[in-house]
This record gives C-alpha cells, structure tokens and sequence, in this order.
C-alpha cells in the first residue's frame, strides 16, 4: 500500500482573508482607500485631515485637532474590516492638477506608513505605482 502525505485544505479565518501583508493605499479620481493594515497602524480617530507634500510626493492623513481652516472627513463612521474608504473628490483633484498624474480612469496603490513622531499616517505617491497600474489597464 503507497503512502500518501495529504496536506488538507483549511477553511480560511476571518482574519486571514483581511489581513494585509503591508499598509498601503489605493488611490483614485476620488477616493483614498486604506487597507486594513494602514488602518491597524493609524488607529480610529473620530474625523481626519488630509495634506499634500508636492515636493515629497507624499500625502499626509492625520486626526483632526478642531481647525477651523481644515476640511474634516469622517473616518472612524467609515471604518470597515478590511479598511477605509475616504471620500475626497476635491482633495484628489488637487492631487492629480498638481502632480501632474492621471487617476480617473484607473488607480494606484501606494506604500503607506504611520509616523509616530508627527503623529501622521504618510502616502508615499509615485509615478512609478500609478505607471504599472496604467499599463495593466492595457
């Protein structure tokens, strides 16, 4: 009689099927979309600002103090098992003007890390992420 050395296929867990290897972010036309990870690392707070470093090519999301001059989104009302999804049109706009970058027809998905010191989660957005998304479209 042959020996066999069955390896059984398990039923994947709840936190296996959401756990994302790495933080990161989808962005599009009008949306940023942090995946569970990012979201682990960032926390919850109740509403978020977001920021552009054009020089950097970063954007910053960080917890909203209660400036009167900041647009505030909603982000712990949003927040979902396998991330969030911001809804900021105008902030994604001014992204694409002034980066000079294309996300209306497709998306990019950028490295997302928390910085502790400032107390920011930091979008790393490049043209090499967006590239690869654009020529997958094809």
């Amino acid at each position: 009689m042959a020996k066999f050395n069955f390896v059984w296929e398990e039923i994947p867990t709840k936190e296996s099927r959401t756990k994302d290897p790495e933080p990161a972010a989808i962005l599009s036309g009008a949306a940023i979309k942090l995946n569970s990870a990012a979201t682990i690392q960032f926390g919850t707070p109740e509403r978020i600002v977001l920021a552009l470093d054009e020089k950097n090519k970063v954007i910053a999301i960080k917890e909203y103090q209660g400036e009167e001059n900041l647009k505030a989104y909603d982000f712990q009302g949003k927040l979902k098992a396998r991330g969030v999804t911001l809804r900021c049109k105008n902030f994604m706009t001014n992204v694409q003007t002034k980066m000079n970058i294309d996300l209306t027809q497709g998306k990019a998905v950028c490295p997302a890390h928390y910085d502790s010191k400032m107390g920011m989660l930091i979008i790393q957005v490049s043209t090499t992420h967006i590239e690869e998304v654009e020529e997958a479209k094809n």
